[in-house]
């Protein structure tokens, strides 16, 4: 049997902490990222934090579009 990725010690003090940042007016989903960020700072067992997402890399649609026709637009005028 597989043991858990939080510590009990750990999962005490997130939900201790949830508790006090949503009375302090907090949004639910930010209350739990503080609290699970104050745990892992404390040193209890907690699992990392997921990696962001990447953004795509490349040019838009727009320049795409601009730079196939060839048009003046998609490069600084020169007056």
């Amino acid at each position: 049997m597989a043991g858990s990725s939080y510590s009990q010690a750990a999962r005490k003090q997130i939900s201790r902490h949830v508790k006090i940042h949503r009375k302090e007016g907090m949004p639910q989903r930010q209350a739990v990222a503080a609290a699970l960020s104050e745990a892992r700072r404390s040193g209890k067992k907690v699992p990392k934090r997921k990696a962001a997402k990447r953004k795509r890399a490349g040019r838009s649609r727009r320049s795409k579009a601009a730079a196939k026709a060839g048009r003046a637009s998609a490069r600084k005028r020169k007056r």
